[in-house]
């Protein structure tokens, strides 16, 4: 699996700032409505790959009216850490040469309604890997990394006191492909402030694709139709 900068923390602290989540700015200045990809030459032969990663993340164009590509993303490898934490190293040399393509989608932030989602895709060579990784990456080693790293962000503001509540995701859309993932809570307070986070991380696999998602909000989740509209949305591309 290659390593992709950034993503995961990014809306949660887009979130954390907006108070006062992933993706991540671009090293070399490019243009920032493009998505950021890996990619070797993909095979449909034996059940390779027929898809592009690129074409399963979000845009600009998916979204709600009133939503804007996050120019200042910050950057963030939590999730990449946490896989390389919790996976044996059976299954990271698996990824490392089973990885057809890998993409990382844009940031996109409501700053009146103050919600943000992010996405990023990976596509293997085979669904059985795809399956593997799935199971990994909605495995409860994952979801208490990625508290312990939200724990981090909330740590770095000046809030007395602090904690992040992690449960399995409910009410998931039956979209026809395995889907799971986590809820978390961030809460802050001080004299100064208080804070509610509510960030939603949720993976989807349809045949030998993957793709994440990280959907938060300030004091409200993100809205329930748009979000099962968007998972709704790349779970058809990755049928293509």
């Amino acid at each position: 699996m290659k390593r992709l900068t950034g993503w995961l923390a990014t809306i949660v602290v887009v979130m954390l700032a907006a108070a006062a989540l992933a993706g991540c700015g671009d090293d070399d200045g490019g243009d920032s409505d493009a998505t950021e990809s890996t990619e070797v030459e993909a095979t449909d032969d034996d059940g390779g790959a027929d898809v592009d990663a690129e074409d399963i993340v979000l845009t600009e164009d998916d979204v709600p009216d009133g939503f804007e590509v996050n120019e200042d993303a910050a950057d963030s490898n939590r999730l990449d850490d946490a896989i390389e934490d919790c996976a044996d190293e059976d299954l990271l040399d698996a990824l490392d040469e089973g990885t057809a393509s890998e993409a990382e989608g844009l940031d996109l932030v409501s700053e009146e309604d103050q919600v943000g989602v992010s996405s990023r895709a990976t596509v293997l060579d085979d669904e059985e890997l795809a399956t593997e990784f799935f199971g990994l990456v909605t495995d409860g080693c994952i979801g208490e990394a990625l508290s312990d790293g939200f724990n981090e962000d909330l740590s770095e503001d000046d809030f007395d006191e602090f904690g992040v509540t992690r449960e399995n995701a409910q009410d998931l859309p039956d979209i026809g492909a395995e889907i799971g993932g986590f809820t978390f809570l961030l809460e802050g307070e001080s004299d100064s402030q208080s804070l509610a986070v509510f960030s939603e991380y949720v993976v989807v696999q349809q045949g030998n694709a993957v793709a994440f998602f990280l959907f938060s909000g300030i004091d409200a989740p993100f809205p329930s139709d748009d979000e099962e509209d968007l998972i709704e949305l790349v779970a058809e591309r990755m049928e293509a």
